[in-house]
């Protein structure tokens, strides 16, 4: 019986960690910027976003964000602050 109770438990716990491990990352919409190409020298409208589970911001240019998703969805993309996982851009 004890060890029947040992299995479940172990067995819940690797369904916890793996549930929890699936959980997209979710960043927002702050502002849309622009900066200069040091190659080009031409302006580039980059987007900017508010990772909300780390607290860190990063940017993605706008271009890329108009050509490969469609507006009425939130865009997910690899999540640049956490290797290996997905982030859904969301207010873009």
């Amino acid at each position: 019986m004890f060890t029947l109770f040992v299995t479940f438990l172990i067995k819940l716990r690797i369904i916890i960690i793996t549930n929890t491990h699936n959980i997209m990352n979710t960043a927002k919409f702050v502002e849309e910027i622009s900066v200069t190409d040091p190659d080009s020298k031409g302006d580039v409208s980059m987007s900017v976003f508010k990772h909300e589970q780390s607290g860190g911001m990063f940017a993605i240019d706008s271009s890329y964000l108009e050509q490969c998703f469609d507006e009425d969805e939130d865009p997910v993309i690899a999540d640049p602050l956490n290797k290996g996982r997905k982030i859904m851009l969301t207010g873009v």
